[in-house]
């Protein structure tokens, strides 16, 4: 057996055990294993892989051998995000609902919250001009202003300060944002016990391919990096670093 088709085989059998990993892990794997391998040999065999569609990108430095990436359906909010668009065309924000998770919940909601997350010193005027089109809008409530008015209808918008390098779709949160924000959330709206965010997390981490890199570094800017993956650990059998 050829030193490449050891390593091949020895990445094959380490990826098959793990949802997701890092090349980092998989040198270490490798060297524990005793497999003598080149500097560049485990990259060329890791691109290889991917273009055989054995493994796939999960982020910078990670991978991951689920195929599919979700797809959460926007047609819903569209007509918010049109609205604020159009009043402005120039404010950065991005939107999400808990509607667009509904599928992943073990106990769904009857109605569902949105978040706009936009520069810090609009969020007043945009409450303003949401609640004038018959929304009710939070601009970012304390726990205390959440205890006291703080209500969920279907007509719920709460506000946030955007979070620096917080990517969108088409002005939409990714998985991975709703996911980090939707764990933070959960515990200051009181959506959820901690019990069904974990349920939700599982789901989406183990049926669809996240982007891992982005998905801790967004979770590191709300410093809850060693939260989210103590979990994807737990639920991946991932050895990441």
């Amino acid at each position: 057996m050829t030193a490449r088709k050891t390593i091949t085989t020895a990445i094959r059998d380490f990826a098959e055990q793990r949802a997701y990993f890092s090349i980092g892990d998989l040198r270490e794997y490798l060297r524990q294993s005793k497999i003598v391998f080149a500097e560049n040999s485990v990259k060329m065999t890791v691109a290889r892989l991917k273009r055989e569609n054995v493994i796939f990108s999960a982020g910078r430095g990670f991978y991951s051998i689920l195929k599919d990436m979700v797809s959460l359906e926007t047609e819903k909010l569209e007509p918010l995000k049109q609205l604020l668009v159009e009043k402005y065309p120039f404010l950065p924000f991005t939107i999400w609902s808990t509607s667009q998770i509904a599928f992943a919940y073990h106990h769904i909601p009857v109605v569902h919250p949105t978040l706009i997350c936009s520069e810090k010193d609009a969020l007043s005027g945009v409450k303003d001009y949401l609640n004038s089109k018959g929304f009710l809008a939070f601009d970012n409530p304390s726990k205390q202003e959440i205890e006291k008015y703080f209500q969920v209808e279907s007509n719920t918008i709460v506000l946030r300060p955007s979070v620096t390098r917080q990517k969108d779709q088409d002005y939409f949160a990714t998985i991975e944002a709703i996911l980090v924000d939707l764990y933070i959330e959960s515990q200051k709206l009181f959506l959820m016990d901690m019990a069904e965010f974990q349920r939700i997390l599982k789901y989406f981490i183990t049926h669809y391919r996240l982007n891992l890199s982005y998905f801790f570094d967004y979770a590191d800017r709300r410093k809850i990096k060693q939260e989210m993956m103590q979990l994807v650990k737990m639920y991946t059998n991932a050895t990441l670093a």
